[in-house]
């Protein structure tokens, strides 16, 4: 088998360091690939654990019944042994145009038959990743940020295992039937090949990954962002709100039936869609008639002159209170708040941002140039300035002596700063900003005032 192959050549160093990763004594590789209730390096009995931690149901099948689905059902497939003919390639599209959810983990076996009707092609060679596992080349790794803010969600980066490569052909040209809409994810630095797909049409979705192992024990364990992945993967189908539960079928060898959507219902949705969509159908086919031509040109002239005539009779804009200050917008509060969120989070970085941050409206108050660096040293000086001055009053320049002090101790290498910490500093910081925008508005006689609108002019 070529994944059995890939992963043991010199990959006996790679499985090694897997196993010292695992928790409690190293076992051997032995058993069937993707096997639900294998629990060695290769199996994907910690995959259920995982599913347990993320909330979500597996129901284990080993045989794939399209006449007994209803098309609100979330299908997880990895690594299928039987390919799809055109009669079930064609339940598998219906089933997802009625509102299915399928996600479809393959690299080298019968994947490439469940993505030909979606215009998904397979190829076993990969291209170069943006970065690789440590001490394992042949591990591609990606960014989090690349698979999208809901697969990625905390996961800093996901490390895959001897991946193939997924290409988006172009749609052939078919208006009788509904076109999925796809979006390349984790794409290889070539920009064409990607590992990762998302593909929807109809009312319904399916994931295509061009690498099981992924999900594998060995991956799950020895990689958090592979875990949490794992679990954003299993939760990718289900609805806010809902039971979240999944179909997993591992090392499929049977598939039967035909799928059927359920009569009047349409899948999820219910008739109400299924009405539109067919009264959709059938004013696009009345608009494409020779006597419809004049009435589209009327609805085009119609929506390009209704706009402006409403946007003509806008009411006037609220100008703001004079000599009120509009605080700057910036990432920094929703970095902040993310770093928050994030209980085991390293706070030593955004503890530096607060540091660049005051040192930016620091300068600001002596009227200097806002980009710069944020040493320690400039920092002391910039308030050491302000003080000789006389533009702080002694206490306030006491309590943002303070402020530096501890921003300079934990933005240190070495330092230790925890939740409580940060969240402290933070306020600390946004009272610091006040008084240093207070000090640049009224103190400093090179900048100009705000414009008064009941004077007529700029006050003197």
């Amino acid at each position: 088998m070529r994944r059995r192959d890939a992963i043991v050549r010199p990959t006996l160093g790679a499985i090694l360091l897997l196993a010292l990763l695992l928790p409690g004594p190293a076992v051997a590789a032995v058993g069937v690939d993707f096997d639900p209730k294998l629990s060695d390096w290769n199996g994907l009995a910690y995959l259920g654990e995982t599913a347990s931690e993320a909330e979500v149901g597996v129901q284990v099948e080993s045989t794939l019944d399209w006449s007994k689905l209803r098309g609100e059902e979330i299908l997880v497939v990895v690594a299928p042994l039987i390919a799809l003919g055109p009669a079930d390639a064609d339940s598998l599209r219906r089933f997802v145009e009625a509102g299915g959810r399928v996600v479809l983990a393959d690299d080298f076996r019968e994947g490439d038959s469940w993505l030909t009707p979606f215009a998904i092609r397979r190829v076993e060679e990969p291209g170069s990743a943006p970065e690789y596992g440590e001490d394992l080349p042949q591990f591609p790794a990606f960014p989090g940020q690349d698979v999208g803010s809901f697969l990625g969600f905390q996961v800093d980066r996901v490390v895959l295992n001897h991946p193939a490569a997924l290409l988006v052909d172009p749609l052939p040209s078919r208006r009788s039937e509904l076109q999925p809409t796809r979006v390349a994810l984790g794409r290889y630095l070539d920009g064409v090949r990607c590992w990762l797909v998302e593909v929807r049409q109809g009312r319904g979705r399916l994931l295509a990954l061009a690498d099981p192992s992924v999900l594998i024990d060995a991956m799950l364990r020895a990689y958090h962002g592979d875990k949490q992945f794992a679990a954003n993967l299993l939760r990718w189908g289900c609805y806010a709100g809902e039971t979240c539960k999944v179909r997993l079928y591992a090392n499929l060898q049977r598939v039967q039936g035909s799928f059927v959507p359920p009569a009047g219902e349409g899948g999820r949705a219910g008739g109400l869609l299924d009405a539109l969509e067919r009264g959709l159908q059938q004013l696009a086919t009345w608009m494409r008639r020779r006597e419809a031509i004049p009435v589209g040109w009327a609805l085009t002239l119609l929506a390009l002159v209704v706009p402006a005539v409403l946007a003509s009779r806008l009411p006037r804009a609220v100008v703001p209170e004079t000599g009120r200050r509009l605080l700057d917008s910036s990432r920094l509060a929703a970095t902040i708040s993310a770093w928050l969120a994030r209980p085991d989070a390293d706070y030593r970085r955004p503890a530096r941002q607060l540091a660049h941050r005051l040192a930016r409206s620091l300068r600001i108050a002596e009227g200097r140039d806002p980009m710069g660096g944020a040493s320690p040293n400039e920092l002391r000086d910039a308030m050491q300035r302000l003080r000789g001055a006389g533009r702080l009053p002694v206490q306030a320049g006491q309590r943002l002596d303070d402020v530096v002090a501890t921003l300079v101790e934990i933005s240190a290498p070495d330092s230790d700063v925890d939740r409580t910490t940060f969240n402290t500093i933070a306020a600390e910081v946004e009272w610091a900003e006040q008084v240093l925008r207070h000090t640049a508005s009224v103190s400093s006689p090179t900048e100009p005032r705000p414009f008064d609108p009941r004077q007529g002019a700029r006050s003197a």
